[in-house]
């Protein structure tokens, strides 16, 4: 019963139950990620050609046309040589995977997939489903634009026809903060950093991009915080940052804390 109201209530309803549990928010995450994860790597029905078919139902269409044949056998097998359709079959429909130096089954993975990082690592590329890609899903999903069915298509090519925009800030430390934050202003200066839906980061790039974040949250208002960035120079001056800014640049020389040419640090 509580196995059902989990699964058919709202993100709320669960976290209150975790909660109550003293079972973590990550914990569950990690196990609907690792859950779907399985489903993409087993799954009940493929896309082929813009149709989705079940296990029988692509059976009957493999033998009933050898041209569709041909061509599920070059996508899935990437030879048009083949044994059986039962081969073929087995490649789009496996009852069990390998993984490093194993096989595994459904039922294997379901139960040891969310303890193990390196096989979700090594599930994720086989499959391409990332966790960023699950978490677009969960948004969609949220949102009322995917219905949580994987025959509504790739949800990727979703998000794409929507028209949705997304910017990724890559690392490189402290140079990388720097550049990426002049990105973010050319982009509110631009008028374009309103119409960006998702911001990817890594290392440097998270820096500036946790600025922003908590920027925003501490102002309450992304249309003034875009609004601010974009430097306003006065008749005769220099642009003028706004003090967040200004902030950043007074603590983000971090390798060289203690300035000055007497300094140990510089």
């Amino acid at each position: 019963m509580l196995r059902r109201e989990l699964q058919e209530r709202s993100e709320s309803f669960r976290e209150q139950v975790g909660k109550a549990c003293g079972y973590p928010r990550s914990s569950w995450w990690l196990e609907l990620y690792c859950r779907r994860l399985v489903e993409v790597a087993f799954p009940a029905a493929v896309e082929v050609e813009g149709r989705f078919f079940h296990r029988d139902e692509l059976r009957k269409a493999l033998e009933e046309d050898r041209e569709f044949l041909q061509k599920v056998a070059t996508r899935d097998l990437k030879d048009s040589e083949f044994s059986s359709v039962n081969e073929l079959l087995q490649k789009v429909f496996p009852s069990r995977v390998e993984l490093g130096d194993r096989y595994y089954s459904k039922e294997d993975l379901r139960t040891v997939l969310p303890s193990n990082p390196k096989l979700q690592h090594r599930l994720a590329a086989r499959t391409y489903f990332t966790p960023s890609k699950w978490l677009v899903e969960q948004e969609m999903l949220a949102r009322g634009v995917w219905s949580g069915d994987p025959s509504c298509g790739d949800i990727y090519r979703i998000v794409a026809d929507r028209g949705l925009t997304g910017v990724s800030f890559s690392g490189g430390g402290i140079r990388s903060a720097t550049f990426n934050l002049g990105v973010l202003q050319g982009l509110a200066q631009l008028g374009l950093l309103p119409h960006v839906d998702y911001l990817s980061s890594v290392s440097g790039g998270g820096y500036i991009h946790e600025f922003l974040a908590g920027w925003i949250l501490q102002d309450g208002s992304q249309a003034k915080v875009i609004e601010d960035l974009i430097p306003q120079a006065e008749p005769g001056c220099l642009p003028r940052a706004p003090e967040p800014i200004q902030w950043l640049k007074r603590y983000s020389s971090y390798l060289t804390p203690a300035r000055g040419i007497f300094s140990t640090d510089t």
